[in-house]
């Protein structure tokens, strides 16, 4: 019997294209934890707190019981953090004295928040317009926790910078920018440590996702269900593939997984 459940967000929950999320997929959310009082179903994104929380997770009407954010960098769940991969404050310090040499723009990514340093230039612009995020405000770094980096640049200055700073790790998600991290970490490696303080087995959970990263998460859960919209990795790795993002796929994923009867998929539908 699946236990939990781990949903990427963009690609998965959230329709890109059309800047919503999908409300089959939701309602179908809502009703597999109604049928199934035990069932716990967390976010498991990229994308940091603060970025989902503005895009409007926790008004959709799901009980959320967690997630793993910021790509891993840290989880949540029975109401606290059990675990944060934290930038260690001797590093922010050289980094950011790196950016400011060549006058980049970088969001600090602390748990709860986004703070922005530096000014709004073009490529930052570009990332904030792609991803509809709201624009972190300008601020400084005054010695607060940080998760990660996000670093507007393009990739020939993002190899200067690690040569400054070779302790960090730079993940390149987008032609707008790179994460930046202390420790190389996944989804799939912090989702484990979600599992394991519910003490649940790998084969009572299963993740939904789309994109590269969601191949992390497909090894550490026993069902893995892609999206039809997912790239062509990710529906190899797959239990399923389930229609597209647009399509309502969570709600056949859920079915296919026996969380929600064939008359919900058809009234939701």
């Amino acid at each position: 019997m699946i236990k939990a459940i781990f949903f990427d967000i963009d690609g998965t929950l959230y329709d890109n294209a059309q800047q919503s999320f999908v409300t089959g997929s939701i309602k179908a959310i809502q009703k597999a934890k109604q049928l199934n009082p035990q069932l716990k179903c967390f976010l498991c994104t990229a994308r940091p707190y603060d970025s989902f929380r503005r895009l409007g997770v926790f008004d959709l009407g799901i009980e959320w019981d967690g997630y793993v954010a910021s790509a891993g960098s840290l989880a949540f769940a029975d109401g606290k953090y059990i675990h944060k991969d934290l930038v260690p404050s001797k590093n922010v310090y050289e980094f950011l004295s790196s950016c400011q040499k060549r006058k980049l723009t970088c969001e600090l990514v602390e748990p709860k928040k986004r703070v922005r340093i530096g000014s709004l230039n073009e490529i930052a612009k570009s990332y904030y317009t792609y991803f509809q995020e709201h624009i972190a405000e300008e601020g400084e770094y005054q010695e607060e926790e940080v998760c990660l980096f996000n670093l507007f640049s393009t990739e020939d200055t993002d190899l200067e910078l690690k040569r400054e700073n070779p302790s960090l790790t730079f993940y390149r998600y987008s032609p707008y920018g790179s994460d930046v991290v202390a420790y190389p970490h996944s989804k799939g490696e912090t989702l484990r440590k979600v599992l394991a303080h519910y003490s649940l087995k790998k084969e009572e959970a299963a993740g939904f996702g789309d994109d590269i990263q969601d191949i992390s998460l497909a090894k550490e859960v026993g069902k893995f269900l892609a999206m039809g919209n997912a790239k062509k990795e990710v529906k190899e790795v797959a239990s399923y593939v389930c229609p597209s993002c647009e399509e309502d796929g969570i709600v056949q994923g859920l079915f296919q997984l026996g969380l929600i009867p064939i008359p919900s998929f058809v009234e939701i539908r």
